[in-house]
């Protein structure tokens, strides 16, 4: 609800604003998104996306709907920003992120009903990933209030997208954790380093969790000693705990990597907050 506020508020800001000139919005596969807020059939266009939503009988389609809506959202938002329509824009990149925001609620709704939801959280992650970058691309090119309604939505974007990742198998979680640490590492700008320890603590949950797992199959081999029945199965689980292991082992290793990796990314954003200011003090000076 915060999150919704400030960025609402935000975008209000953002809409008051005069014109600025932009540059030309990277090409996004989401489509059609040809119906602006300031259309005749922008009212018709909403109502077709709500009745694909009712027509959704599960949670898990109606993620798959909006995500597929989401998509369209981003489409319109590179016709605004081409055109310089800073209210089309501004509402397309709220409505972006409360579709994205949705998407949790309805993953939450489907796997407590029992569905397996790895596969839409998946496809969903990826889209975000994408999306993510094109707002961040844009942003480098557009004048100072644009640039931070982009990078505000690309933020709530990537609130969003850490819980829809809380879906995936765990193979997946692991690639996924990594890929956003190496978007946040490429993308030069100031807050860097709030994004990078948010990823180190959501690392380090992930390495309690899989540490407990290992436990938890420690405990259950330890009551099964007693059943003399059952030792073929012991045999079996002590191979599937030794791979497991060695699995954890493997994690703990990419773990400290990474790790490394965000060190180094704090590092250069401290380094780049500090030439801005000395340059800052230079034009100061003379």
């Amino acid at each position: 609800m915060k999150r919704n506020l400030f960025f609402t508020i935000l975008l209000i800001v953002f809409i008051s604003h005069p014109a600025s000139s932009y540059a030309s919005f990277p090409s996004v596969t989401g489509g059609p998104g040809l119906i602006l807020s300031d259309s005749p059939l922008y009212v018709l266009d909403k109502l077709y996306q709500k009745g694909k939503l009712l027509l959704a009988q599960t949670p898990a389609r109606r993620a798959e709907v909006r995500n597929s809506i989401i998509g369209e959202r981003m489409a319109e938002i590179k016709i605004a920003y081409d055109r310089g329509d800073k209210t089309a824009m501004g509402l397309a990149l709220l409505e972006l992120t409360e579709e994205a925001r949705k998407i949790e609620a309805d993953l939450k709704e489907a796997r407590a009903s029992g569905a397996d939801v790895s596969a839409i959280a998946k496809t969903t992650s990826d889209s975000l990933r994408f999306y993510r970058k094109v707002l961040s691309e844009a942003s480098l090119s557009s004048d100072y209030d644009v640039s931070l309604a982009l990078e505000f939505g690309r933020e709530s974007l990537f609130a969003s997208k850490t819980v829809i990742e809380d879906f995936l198998r765990e193979e997946d979680l692991a690639s996924a954790i990594q890929d956003d640490i190496d978007d946040e590492g490429q993308t030069a700008v100031l807050g860097v380093q709030a994004r990078t320890e948010r990823l180190e603590k959501r690392l380090s949950a992930f390495e309690r969790k899989t540490n407990r797992e290992a436990e938890l199959e420690q405990e259950r081999l330890g009551r099964e000693e007693s059943n003399t029945q059952e030792r073929t199965l012991r045999e079996k689980r002590r191979q599937l705990l030794q791979r497991r292991r060695d699995l954890l082992e493997k994690r703990k290793k990419k773990l400290s990597e990474t790790r490394e990796a965000l060190k180094r990314a704090r590092e250069a954003a401290k380094g780049f907050i500090e030439t801005r200011q000395e340059e800052k003090n230079l034009q100061t000076a003379e």
